[in-house]
Order: C-alpha cells, then structure tokens, then sequence
C-alpha cells in the first residue's frame, strides 16, 4: 500500500487491488493493469483530468468517509502533491503486476521449451557469465 499527503495534511491511502483496479476501469476507462509496460499505463494516465479521476476512484472510499465531494478531494492537488501521487499509484500497478506476473510465469518444462524460448512476453530468459541459465524477470518497467 501505498500513500500520499494532500495539501490539506491528509494522508491518502492507495491500496492495489483487483476491485480497485476494475472499478477505475469501469469509471474511467483507464486499464491499469494493461501491461506489456508500465509506458501503456503511463500514456493513459498523461492528462491530469483522468489521473485526478483514478485517484479519486482508488481513494473513494476514503474520501465517502471523510465526506469529501470529488471537487473537494481535486482542490487537495497541486503540482507536488500530484507527482507524489502518481508515482504512489504507478508503484502500487507495478508492485500489483509484478506479484500476478511470478505467479503466471512458469518454468519451462521440456527441452523444447527451453530450446524455443515459449515463455510468456512479460518474461524473458537471460545469459549469465557462468553460461545459459533461465531467470524469471519482470520486464515491465
């Protein structure tokens, strides 16, 4: 999880989840966890009218709580609280899909496999100096 300080002093929680990821979906239309790269999820969120929209998403349910308006959670953002935030909501994405992606990655099981390379996109194999081995890597950043 995730946080960050508005300008009124308020610590904003932002906890990546698979509901919290879908609901921004359906909201804003952003995927967050469409990824080859976090560069997709980068360019969807460049307009800071649809950033402050999936942050206020991710942080609705502390803002209800609050009983803060959307209007009134935006006015808490200026430029530096805006950085902060997207870079707490980018780490978030990035520690969400890197944990689906170890648990999506597979071993290859047969000489073929090894020999062919099939691994996932997200993955890759690597080289070291003691010669071939193959690694699990996340290559989304």
């Amino acid at each position: 999880m995730q946080t960050f300080t508005d300008t009124e002093g308020r610590l904003w929680n932002i906890k990546g989840t698979l509901g919290a990821f879908e609901r921004v979906k359906t909201s804003c239309g952003v995927d967050m966890l469409d990824l080859p790269t976090t560069q997709s999820c980068l360019k969807q969120i460049s307009d800071v009218f649809t950033l402050g929209r999936v942050l206020y998403v991710m942080c609705e349910e502390q803002a209800n709580y609050r009983g803060l308006t959307p209007e009134q959670f935006a006015d808490g953002f200026n430029a530096d609280v805006l950085h902060a935030a997207s870079e707490a909501l980018i780490e978030e994405v990035i520690f969400f899909a890197g944990k689906t992606c170890a648990r999506r990655c597979r071993w290859p099981s047969t000489r073929r496999e090894r020999r062919t390379g099939r691994w996932p996109r997200h993955c890759r194999r690597e080289s070291g100096a003691s010669g071939r081995r193959w690694t699990r890597r996340w290559i989304g950043t």
